[in-house]
C-alpha cells in the first residue's frame, strides 16, 4: 500500500528546490545497499520529480512553489482545519510506494525524521488525516 506526506514550508524554512533536496537525500542513503536516485522528468510539465530506488522498491519526492503548493495547503487547510497554513506557497511531497514486506520500513523513517526535522514546517499524512511530530 502506498502512501503521501506533504511537508508545508512556511516562511522562515530554509530556502531549497528539487537538486537540493536530491543532494540531501542522496548523502542520507548513500551507504544503503542497492541505492540510486535520479532526476525525473513529470509527464507533461516542465518540472522534475526524485526517485530514490532500491532493487524492490521506489518512492518519489516532488517539490513545488507557488500556486500548485498553494492549493496544497488550502486542501491540507480545509481538510485539517488549521486555517493559518492555507497560504504556504513552498511544498515537499512524497509518494511512498507499497513495501507490503516492510523491508523498507527504516528508509520511510529516516526520511520521515528529515522531513519532521526541517525548521517552520508542518508534515501532514493525507491519508491518516493528520500532521506528524516527532
Amino acid at each position: 500500500m502506498s502512501f503521501t506526506l506533504y511537508t508545508l514550508l512556511k516562511k522562515g524554512s530554509p530556502e531549497t528546490n528539487i537538486k537540493q533536496l536530491k543532494k540531501v537525500f542522496d548523502d542520507m542513503y548513500i551507504n544503503d545497499k542497492g541505492y540510486s536516485s535520479l532526476l525525473e522528468t513529470i509527464p507533461f510539465k516542465k518540472d522534475y520529480c526524485i526517485k530514490l530506488s532500491w532493487p524492490n522498491w521506489f518512492f518519489k519526492v516532488y517539490y513545488k512553489e507557488g500556486k500548485e503548493a498553494l492549493l496544497d495547503s488550502e486542501f491540507i487547510s480545509n481538510e485539517s482545519g488549521k486555517s493559518s497554513i492555507k497560504d504556504v506557497e513552498r511544498r515537499i511531497k512524497v509518494v511512498f510506494h507499497g513495501d507490503e514486506c516492510g523491508d523498507f520500513v527504516n528508509d520511510c523513517i529516516i526520511l520521515q525524521e528529515y522531513l519532521l526535522g526541517i525548521p517552520e514546517s508542518l508534515t501532514y499524512d493525507i491519508q491518516k488525516k493528520v500532521f506528524m511530530q516527532m
